[in-house]
């Protein structure tokens, strides 16, 4: 689970689930 491979939203990186 890098950032970079998250995307654009690295501060929701831990909430990236619920920002879906």
């Amino acid at each position: 689970m890098n950032k970079e491979t998250v995307g654009p939203h690295v501060e929701d990186i831990d909430n990236h689930e619920d920002t879906r």
